[in-house]
């Protein structure tokens, strides 16, 4: 689970920091399904800055999956939309 807040972070830095172990996402990974389990962010996936309100919004009601395929990570960003911090769990990988 990632905790996504205030300021935003770009999803290979998330990942790397949200473990108890160091983690480096490789840089083949080009794909990321995206699970927003409390509370709301907007994202952006060409490398500029989200904010509370500029990026795509994407809730917790219901389901909500980001999927990204074809992407860099690292020009994947998020912030919460709301007050109070976000949760989301990721699943990366290759695509063929």
């Amino acid at each position: 689970m990632l905790t996504v807040s205030n300021t935003a972070v770009d999803l290979s830095t998330a990942i790397s920091t949200s473990a108890s172990i160091a983690y480096v996402v490789p840089v083949e990974v080009d794909a990321a399904d995206l699970f927003v389990q409390a509370n709301s962010i907007r994202w952006l996936d060409d490398g500029n800055t989200p904010t509370d309100a500029i990026g795509h919004l994407a809730s917790s009601t219901g389901i909500t999956v980001i999927s990204l395929r074809g992407l860099q990570v690292r020009n994947f960003k998020m912030i919460r939309a709301t007050g109070s911090d976000a949760t989301v769990s990721v699943r990366i990988g290759k695509t063929n």
